[in-house]
């Protein structure tokens, strides 16, 4: 099983210091980690669920979200490309000055679209997507047991007005991360 007391560790290989938690300030973080368990053994199950959050946030996460916008300025640029020549003929712009500025946008066009189709062999291969969405789903539910301080997969209505400290203590950016992806 994970053990969500990894992110107090002072043994832990990774480390959450300095990160904003989902329900703990700075000196509340401090205390805990002061008082964890400093001979604790986490495994390879915690240390494994923890490298690859991590791995989500800092890779595919971002990835996804320039993957967003990188289609988003192939848009703009092909707007612009057409724009140019319906400006062209009513402006009078010179031939040469139109092919030079339509050579331009093609490079950037060019550029941009081979960025895209790297960031596409990524994110559209399906043994990763499902192997990534089956870790996300897991890690929903591990949150939500961490959350309700149960092991069970029998979760009451609402949450506890004062989260467990387990929960308390782990990095905000876990919800965040699967807000956004999911």
């Amino acid at each position: 099983s994970v053990k969500a007391k990894y992110v107090t560790s002072p043994t832990a290989r990774l480390q959450y210091h300095e990160l904003t938690r989902i329900a703990m300030d700075s000196d509340a973080a401090k205390k805990v980690t002061q008082a964890a368990d400093s001979s604790a053994e986490w495994g390879f199950n915690t240390e494994s669920f923890f490298f690859t959050f991590h791995a989500v946030h800092l890779g595919l996460l971002p990835a996804t979200n320039h993957w967003t916008r990188v289609n988003q300025e192939i848009g703009e640029i092909k707007g612009a490309i057409e724009e140019a020549n319906a400006n062209a003929s009513r402006q009078g712009l010179s031939p040469m000055l139109l092919e030079f500025q339509m050579a331009q946008y093609k490079n950037v066009l060019t550029e941009r679209m081979q960025l895209k189709y790297s960031l596409d062999s990524l994110l559209f291969n399906p043994p990763l997507v499902r192997s990534v969405f089956r870790f996300l789903n897991y890690a929903s539910l591990w949150l939500l047991r961490v959350a309700f301080g149960s092991l069970d997969d029998d979760f009451p209505g609402t949450l506890p007005s004062e989260p467990p400290e387990d929960f308390a203590a782990l990095p905000e950016f876990m919800v965040d991360s699967l807000a956004d992806i999911l």
